[in-house]
């Protein structure tokens, strides 16, 4: 683990205990631990399916290869979409240390943030890195629009959308300080922003102009990882828990659920055919979600990923009690 990242800790649990979202923010900061323990804990080697330490964000390239993102596994994977096998793996030399999220150029070139270490990173298609922006920790979405610019929203360990040129000549520019965390986001044919305000239990409408928010539907059952357009202008949305994928009708924000399967789930993607994947963050691996709503695997559970999550997931509830068991033993003492 870096040195760099022990202050990080310290600031990020006592910021986000604190904060008026602790339930998710702590949780985050819990997260950030455990992937920082483990990261770069996972296998190297092209060519075998050996688990990927959770899944995250998902992109295809020019040649439908699928981009993995790994923030535990410190990682990104790429895949044949069709065996599951890797064709290549991104690491440190590349610039990746914790990566959330992924999308890819016209030119080829790869684009990814490091939730970690709060850089946006680029690669190019002849292999040269570049550090585009520094906005600090919580880096997490990140799409491209139309004219090329970038699009980042940071989420659990700070908040905001940017808009940065991809090239880091010139500043960031922040559309909204503070949206409620913008998940995996996309742009729509109408050329507005659409993303997931994990916070709020909606997806919303953004101007990239003005950064007004209006919301598109609501009153989902639980919070919602990503938003993606299908090649025929559908919107998708993800649900983490339960797994839920659903369509969104843009003129009335009536939903339909096109399949349910479980816990977990993080982000989905479509290749340039419009076969749907998804990643799970809880146990790693990646589907395709067939016609008929089936499941097809892509890459197999980890069984690490799985008991990292499980820890992650009930640590705040072991904390309480702690600190429930504590007041009890203080204030008996007390009376005594």
């Amino acid at each position: 683990m870096e040195n760099s990242l022990v202050p990080f800790f310290r600031i990020a649990f006592i910021k986000n205990i604190f904060s008026k979202n602790s339930f998710f923010t702590l949780r985050g900061a819990l997260l950030a631990l455990v992937i920082a323990m483990v990261s770069g804990c996972a296998d190297t080697e092209p060519g075998v399916k050996a688990g990927i330490l959770g899944a995250n964000g998902l992109f295809f390239d020019a040649e439908d290869q699928l981009y993995v993102a790994s923030a535990a596994g410190g990682k990104i994977w790429v895949l044949d979409r069709d065996s599951g096998e890797t064709r290549d793996i991104l690491g440190r030399e590349q610039g990746v240390l914790s990566p959330d999220d992924v999308t890819i150029g016209p030119l080829g070139t790869v684009y990814f943030t490091n939730i970690l270490h709060g850089t946006v990173m680029s690669l190019s298609a002849e292999g040269k890195v570049r550090e585009v922006a520094d906005l600090g920790w919580g880096v997490n979405s990140i799409t491209l629009d139309d004219a090329g610019s970038l699009w980042v929203g940071r989420d659990f360990l700070g908040d905001g959308l940017y808009e940065l040129d991809p090239e880091g000549q010139r500043e960031p520019r922040t559309v909204i300080a503070k949206p409620g965390w913008i998940n995996a986001m996309d742009f729509g044919p109408d050329g507005l922003l659409y993303g997931p305000v994990y916070t709020q239990l909606m997806v919303a409408r953004i101007d990239p102009a003005m950064g007004e928010m209006t919301t598109v539907a609501d009153q989902f059952k639980t919070m919602i990882h990503a938003v993606k357009f299908d090649n025929r202008g559908r919107l998708h949305v993800l649900e983490g828990f339960p797994g839920r994928v659903l369509r969104i009708d843009l003129e009335s924000g009536e939903q339909t659920v096109l399949a349910s399967y479980g816990l977990g789930f993080d982000n989905l993607a479509f290749d340039s055919s419009g076969r749907l994947f998804v990643s799970s963050f809880f146990d790693g691996s990646v589907h395709e979600v067939m016609e008929d709503r089936a499941l097809r695997e892509i890459r197999a559970p980890s069984g690490a990923a799985m008991a990292l999550m499980t820890l992650v997931m009930l640590a705040p509830m072991v904390i309480l009690l702690l600190v429930i068991a504590v007041t009890v033993l203080i204030v008996r003492r007390w009376r005594a």
